[in-house]
């Protein structure tokens, strides 16, 4: 009996200690035990709760299933569990998960029930907040655009999630596509895709980096979308590759946007394309045919003086100074097409300031002395040197002085120059109207050259002053009606300044005069490197005996032309209309000197100039490129002495043939040019200088002119048919009888970066038709005969 006393006292410690909360009923479902720690729970004593109505205890929204299952359960006297939200002591209500057994007697007899309740509050509250996470994520997942999954690193990559953007995306459900149910996702990758995909995922796995490309999906339906995808290796703490995770989304549109965006950039640069190729085919149509007028009535007003016809002289006067403005008016406009397209750019060298500030004042003056003013130039001697682009800065002083002859009448004119050897700031007159202080950080230790141009004539007013530098605008439109001009000069001029970063500001009293100032940076930097050139010197020119020029040049017009002036001055004039032909013309006749056109048919003349330049018996032949393409720079590296660009004039010629001090009664000069007018006026001027010429209308007719009778000198035009001057070039220096054969490009293309680059070091001058002066060109003519002849 003590025994069994001691046995129930330790079982009635046991289960008031126990850490479950216990319950004992009987046979009718009447609470009859409550351990200790059931009322540390409820915070009531046993008696209390022995007397607890539990409706009271339980949460309202699981009283009746917890009643039903007690009650069933005591009607079938079985084991049963629940769970049901229970009040605790502190007035809160606890998840409880309770488990109960029922209990019978030896003989079978049902006694009742034991029931066990664990507190789970913290259990539901965890799963309570993993279904919100849950429910968050799959919330967040079905708004946003594509797919998120996860697949094992298998064979398949087997989709073990994606989400319900899925269906939207590929027009299959995830459960067709997890666990490869009904297809595995690698199956849906484009075919010419899926190498890239896989070896990327690799790549990237193997580097433990994330990855993240595009590709292309076929769905369910059969459409091809393309996607993009990011996503990451997930690693074992082992470093081993257990699955991917990532996202997908639908890109089709974008790529059809970048399409049409690529269609329209294409549209865009191919009208970009079409208008420069107008561009350099205007400029090449309209100056080629100025250039024969041009040529013609200087050549004509010269034949008057010979043949004393004094009477024609005015006209033909008037003829050339007509020609010479709407060439003015057609490269206005051409340069301001180039500047707004942003095809203009800079040809940097090393030349004298205070010659080329006389040949702008010699080439302005009659136009000062047409309105009977005055000029006045007042130059330092310590000008020197600047390394600038020759011909912007020529055209900047011939446009200021011109607006100033232009604006003045019975008056005074003054230009004036000099060196400043630092500036710390400056100002600039602003396409606004406003003058402005600038500092110039990069050049604020470098010299500077300073220009000015004052005119005693109409002057500007404050209002007007805004209107100076925009293009086609003039200080008052009545101006374009009273004299003329386009309105482009300054626009054009404040350009150029701006390219070569100076500035320019205006001082002006309406009514009393204006002032222009213009600061330049003694050193410009070019866009592009540019090859240093010496500076130009003026030398004696030698009395011209036995020199030959070939002309190569598909331009008839230009031919004839340059052959009048070289033969004027005694050179033996060899005229090509191609490219080929000048190559056998110069091989056949080895010229003193080259003039060669650049754009000529079959083979042009950067062709003809390489070609001059490979063959060892013809490359030390000066090349002067004459071309419609001002492209100095490229005629430079391509070997080219000089490079003058159409119309050439004759004092051009002669400048730059005296310039080599070539000899050249009797010198043979082929002349390649395609336009006849251009050719047989080019021609004339060099049989009048004393020059045998040939002719050939493109660059292949002139290489079989040159295998008949090899130049000693060729004018060459650029833009021919067959074969242009380019490609003349190349085939002349490609042959070793004629690489030395100078040749003088006459062109009126303008000549692009990469042309210059085709020219240089196999033409010796180039002539612009739309700027060159016969005398300049039979000067070059001259100078490259004379020093082929040396050789």
């Amino acid at each position: 009996m003590e025994q069994q006393l001691k046995t129930r006292e330790a079982l009635s410690t046991f289960i008031n200690h126990a850490p479950v909360m216990l319950w004992i009923s009987d046979a009718k479902g009447r609470y009859i035990l409550f351990n200790q720690t059931w009322l540390n729970f409820t915070g009531r004593t046993l008696a209390e709760e022995l007397a607890q109505d539990w409706t009271n205890t339980i949460h309202p929204d699981d009283l009746e299933h917890y009643q039903s299952v007690y009650n069933n359960a005591l009607k079938n006297h079985e084991d049963f569990k629940r769970v049901y939200r229970f009040r605790h002591a502190d007035g809160t209500y606890r998840w409880i998960s309770e488990t109960t057994t029922t209990r019978f007697d030896v003989n079978g007899e049902f006694l009742g029930f034991i029931g066990a309740c664990i507190d789970i509050t913290q259990q539901k509250e965890a799963q309570q907040a993993v279904y919100e996470s849950r429910r968050k994520l799959e919330t967040l997942m079905s708004n946003l655009p594509g797919m998120a999954y996860r697949c094992g690193h298998d064979a398949y990559w087997t989709m073990e999630f994606v989400s319900e953007g899925c269906t939207e995306l590929t027009g299959y459900k995830p459960i067709q596509i997890i666990n490869n149910k009904e297809i595995a996702f690698v199956d849906l990758i484009h075919p010419d895709d899926y190498g890239r995909v896989s070896k990327n995922v690799q790549k990237a796995c193997d580097a433990h980096r994330p990855y993240k490309f595009d590709y292309r999906l076929l769905t369910l339906g059969g459409e091809e979308k393309w996607v993009w995808e990011q996503g990451q290796g997930i690693f074992s703490s082992t470093g081993e590759l257990q699955a991917l995770e990532g996202f997908i989304i639908d890109i089709t549109d974008k790529k059809r946007a970048e399409s049409a965006l690529n269609r329209v950039k294409q549209m865009a640069e191919d009208a970009n394309l079409a208008k420069s190729q107008f561009l350099a085919n205007m400029s090449h149509e309209l100056r080629t045919p100025l250039n024969a007028i041009l040529g013609y009535s200087e050549m004509l007003q010269d034949e008057a003086e010979d043949l004393e016809q004094e009477d024609f002289i005015p006209d033909l006067k008037k003829i050339q100074a007509a020609g010479k403005n709407l060439l003015n008016i057609i490269n206005d406009i051409l340069d301001i097409s180039r500047i707004e397209a942003g095809k203009m750019e800079l040809y940097t060298e090393d030349f004298a300031l205070k010659p080329l500030i006389e040949d702008v004042v010699n080439t302005i003056q009659s136009l000062v002395q047409e309105k009977q003013n005055i000029l006045e130039v007042r130059c330092d001697d310590n000008l020197g040197t600047i390394h600038a682009d020759l011909i912007k800065v020529r055209q900047i002083m011939l446009n200021l002085l011109s607006n100033a002859a232009k604006f003045t009448m019975q008056g005074h004119l003054t230009l004036e120059a000099w060196r400043e050897s630092s500036l710390a700031g400056v100002q600039e007159f602003s396409s606004s109207g406003k003058k402005e202080f600038s500092q110039s950080g990069e050049n604020e230790s470098s010299d500077w050259i300073i220009l000015k141009v004052s005119d005693s004539g109409i002057g500007i007013t404050p209002e007007q002053q805004g209107k100076l530098f925009q293009i086609f605008m003039q200080a008052d439109a009545s101006t374009t009606r009273k004299y003329g001009g386009t309105g482009l000069g300054l626009a054009i001029t404040h350009q150029f300044i701006q390219m070569m970063h100076g500035t320019i500001h205006v001082d002006s009293v309406f009514g009393e005069g204006s002032t222009f100032t213009v600061h330049l940076p003694a050193h410009v930097e070019a866009g592009t490197a540019q090859p240093n050139k010496p500076v130009a010197t003026t030398s004696p020119a030698i009395p011209a005996k036995d020199g030959k020029v070939l002309v190569i040049d598909d331009e008839e017009g230009v031919r004839t032309l340059l052959n009048n002036y070289l033969t004027r001055m005694g050179y033996q004039v060899f005229l090509a209309s191609t490219g080929e032909d000048g190559l056998k013309l110069a091989k056949q006749e080895r010229p003193h000197a080259i003039i060669l056109d650049i754009m000529m048919p079959d083979m042009d003349g950067w062709t003809v100039l390489s070609v001059l330049k490979a063959d060892s018996q013809l490359a030390d032949i000066p090349v002067i490129i004459v071309s419609k393409v001002e492209d100095k720079n490229t005629g430079s590296k391509l070997g080219a002495t000089d490079y003058l660009v159409k119309p050439v004039s004759r004092e051009q010629l002669v400048a730059v043939l005296r310039k080599y001090h070539i000899g050249i009664t009797a010198s043979q000069v082929l002349v390649v040019e395609d336009d006849t007018p251009t050719r047989e006026m080019v021609g004339r001027m060099l049989t009048k200088a004393g020059c045998q010429v040939s002719e050939a209308e493109n660059g292949l007719i002139a290489l079989q002119v040159i295998e008949k009778q090899q130049p000693d000198l060729i004018l060459l035009d650029l833009m021919m048919p067959q074969m242009d001057g380019f490609e003349f070039i190349k085939r002349l220096r490609q042959h070793s009888n004629w690489a030395s054969i100078p040749v003088i490009v006459l062109t009126a293309k303008d000549i692009t970066a990469e042309e210059r680059v085709q020219l240089y070091g196999y033409v010796q001058t180039l002539f612009q038709k739309s700027a060159y002066h016969h005398d300049k060109l039979l000067t070059e003519v001259h100078k490259l005969l004379t020093a082929t002849s040396k050789k």
